[in-house]
């Protein structure tokens, strides 16, 4: 079964880079999340009506020489990781609420 994800990213500061670099950054980021997404278990692992205020992703090299759409798919994957990593936590908890109530 799968689930119905909606992503809202409303902001996504890329600083130091042109505007046509930073457009193909925003769309590599945005395709990227999509297809982890599709193929990941995040419906799995977040709870319904998830929202996040802010959220601090994995750091990642690149250099002048990078191009955009790879700087996007690594902004991506660092995101996805991060959603992920808050997701596990989230589950952990609620976990831990419940068997403290027994």
């Amino acid at each position: 079964m799968q689930a119905n994800i909606e992503l809202q990213i409303d902001e996504l500061n890329l600083y130091g880079f042109s505007k046509k670099d930073a457009f193909y950054i925003r769309r590599a980021v945005e395709a990227e999340l999509v297809r982890l997404i599709q193929q990941g278990e995040l419906s799995n692992v977040l709870s319904k009506n998830t929202n996040l205020q802010q959220m601090v992703g994995e750091s990642f090299n690149f250099n002048e020489f990078s191009q955009p759409e790879a700087i996007g798919k690594q902004i991506a994957f660092s995101t996805y990781n991060s959603i992920t990593a808050l997701g596990e936590r989230v589950v952990e908890n609620k976990s831990e609420n419940t068997a403290g109530n027994s």
